[in-house]
């Protein structure tokens, strides 16, 4: 909307506040001629006065809606990168005791319903400097931590291990390959899943082994997080089959003429089919790796499509991670929704919900976006990340000692290679 189209939805003592900002000198009564004095002193008028009362927080603020985001202030993204927002966009505050009277923020003046008219966007951009892109904090090899927090006792640490993960999966992929074509893997006739059995063969032959070793997991029941494992050795026979280079062949694995065909192939064109079609078709959810959230396979909680989330996870690995330097979890979910890489987890978020579904609801937060679900994001993130790291051809750290209480896996940072 233009400036006389916003000031004309305010109310004569709304236009007059705004008015007792600027040092026009207008006295108009009627609502016609205050709207014209303050378009006209916004437009044309020397902002020099007005401009000298702005913090250099506000400042920030017009800069960002100006030229990053079309005019509209974005106070979730604003505070990513300030680490605060102005107070005029902040909640006012009530008390019943002594009445505090606010001085009026001149900021006033150019958001209206928290967006700058179109016609006033041109001067301003020529007042505010245009931002730099925000930073993304990253490591090289060398800074990496020896040691990251553990989730044990408080105050412990215990040493970070890094994993090669290309190295692994140019022994993995052709290993269970050759056991599958040995009739080696038993799964479910229905499901697909590995057996037991079919879990810690796979483990014997994959190299390294799993992300979590036996002796890291906690024996929680599955009401209260369940186990961490395995993930390695779960993840390959779900990757071979929706790529289409494993089938069921009654209770047991087989290879299909791709996948015969796969051994013979390069391994980063089989590692790029790999991921092309688990983006599209893998099954199932990686949220439903996070037994703390409850409530995922109900029809109430009408789940948005897998297939969507994983797109913008794979987009904002492109774009919030610089290759060959390393970045922690926190910084990649930071960079993720102040680059604007959102979606959402689920359309009713009443219906998830963590130990109780009247009193852990996520929708006690609000909606099922990003800022309302971070957990469940975060989760399906992390887990997402730490799937496809099973066939990853990238450097990656090895997860520490889990938490259970926070559904994510515990590693301080991702590689990105």
């Amino acid at each position: 909307m233009k400036l006389h189209e916003q000031l004309n939805l305010l109310t004569v003592d709304e236009l007059k506040q705004r008015r007792d900002l600027t040092p026009t000198g207008d006295r108009s009564t009627r609502k016609a001629e205050i709207i014209e004095a303050l378009a006209q002193y916004l437009l044309a008028g020397d902002l020099s006065s007005v401009w000298q009362r702005l913090s250099a927080l506000d400042i920030d603020a017009i800069a960002e809606a100006v030229h990053h985001w079309g005019g509209r202030f974005d106070p979730v993204r604003f505070r990513l990168r300030y680490g605060k927002i102005p107070e005029y966009f902040g909640r006012r505050s009530y008390s019943w005791g002594t009445l505090k009277v606010e001085q009026p923020s001149v900021l006033k003046l150019f958001f209206y319903q928290g967006e700058i008219p179109e016609d006033l966007l041109p001067r301003l951009a020529g007042l505010a400097p245009r931002p730099a892109e925000l930073a993304i904090t990253t490591l090289s090899d060398e800074e990496l931590p020896t040691t990251v927090a553990s989730n044990g006792a408080a105050g412990a640490s215990e040493p970070l291990r890094l994993v090669a993960t290309e190295a692994l999966v140019r022994n993995d992929l052709p290993a269970v390959l050759r056991l599958i074509g040995q009739g080696g893997i038993a799964v479910g006739p229905k499901t697909g899943l590995p057996s037991s059995a079919a879990v810690a063969k796979l483990e014997s032959i994959l190299l390294g082994g799993d992300w979590y070793q036996l002796e890291d997991d906690l024996g929680s029941q599955r009401w209260a997080g369940g186990a961490i494992r395995p993930i390695r050795p779960f993840a390959w026979p779900l990757l071979l089959q929706v790529a289409g280079l494993a089938k069921l062949d009654g209770s047991k694995l087989a290879l299909t003429a791709r996948g015969s065909k796969a051994l013979s192939q390069p391994l980063e064109t089989v590692v790029s089919h790999l991921f092309e079609r688990w983006q599209a078709k893998g099954a199932p959810d990686e949220l439903r790796r996070v037994d703390l959230i409850k409530g995922q396979t109900s029809r109430s909680a009408q789940l948005s499509a897998l297939a969507d989330r994983r797109t913008v996870i794979a987009e904002a690995l492109k774009d919030c991670c610089p290759v060959g330097r390393w970045i922690s979890l926190d910084e990649f979910f930071r960079q993720m929704r102040f680059r604007n890489h959102d979606f959402e987890v689920t359309y009713n978020a009443w219906a998830l919900y963590f130990s109780d579904p009247n009193y852990g609801s996520l929708g006690t937060e609000g909606f099922g976006g990003f800022e309302t679900c971070r957990r469940a994001t975060s989760s399906s993130i992390s887990s997402s990340i730490w799937r496809r790291s099973a066939c990853s051809t990238s450097p990656t750290p090895a997860p520490t000692t889990p938490d259970p209480t926070t559904a994510r896996p515990g590693e301080p940072t991702t590689s990105c290679s």
